[in-house]
């Protein structure tokens, strides 16, 4: 058998892992240096698009802004001018109302008033008798608030004297319902609502 003699020194063995701790936290350092310049580029680019937005909307506020001065007098005056029309066609709904109700007979009572129109109006009126309806319609129509009365319904209701439940034929009367259309006169209703 043979027995090997090693005379030289022994070599010792490299180690390697401070200097793979030492590579990897340079990578890092690295990478986190490289992502952080990016990302604060990235920021600079948005800052200045966003500022470029800010400085476009104020540009055009300031232009909106001149064209509404120069508008608020033209407006002005249309509001103004319109305004004054409108008021010079209004006929006052309580002088023609009670201007209505004066020609009435002296148990007739209106039941229903509305403008249909500007210068329209629908008028439901009760009465005692058929009598009072055509002298009501004479008065409307030689009125000279009216340009037109149109006389569109006339409905019979009966009603009793008493609020007995019984019916007594002697204490009976009938009662009339009659829808008339009215058109008025706009110089006139505006002097009828001048007056009161």
């Amino acid at each position: 058998m043979l027995v090997e003699v090693n005379l030289l020194p022994e070599k010792p063995k490299k180690n390697y892992t401070s200097i793979l701790y030492a590579g990897a936290f340079l990578f890092l350092l690295l990478l986190a240096v490289l992502t952080t310049f990016l990302f604060q580029r990235h920021l600079t680019q948005e800052v200045q698009e966003v500022n470029e937005q800010v400085y476009n909307v104020q540009l055009e506020s300031a232009q909106i802004r001149q064209e509404l001065t120069g508008l608020e007098w033209t407006d002005a005056k249309q509001i103004d001018s319109a305004a004054s029309a409108v008021e010079g066609q209004i006929v006052p709904a309580s002088s023609v109302a009670s201007y209505i109700v004066s020609l009435l007979p002296e148990r007739g009572f209106i039941q229903y008033f509305t403008y249909t129109q500007p210068h329209s109006i629908l008028v439901d009126v009760h009465f005692d008798r058929l009598e009072e309806i055509a002298q009501y319609h004479e008065a409307l129509e030689s009125s000279s608030l009216t340009t037109s009365v149109r006389l569109s319904v006339i409905d019979s209701h009966e009603m009793l004297d008493d609020e007995q439940h019984e019916i007594n034929f002697d204490e009976v009367k009938s009662r009339y319902l009659a829808s008339f259309e009215l058109t008025l006169d706009r110089e006139e209703g505006r002097v009828l609502g001048d007056e009161q």
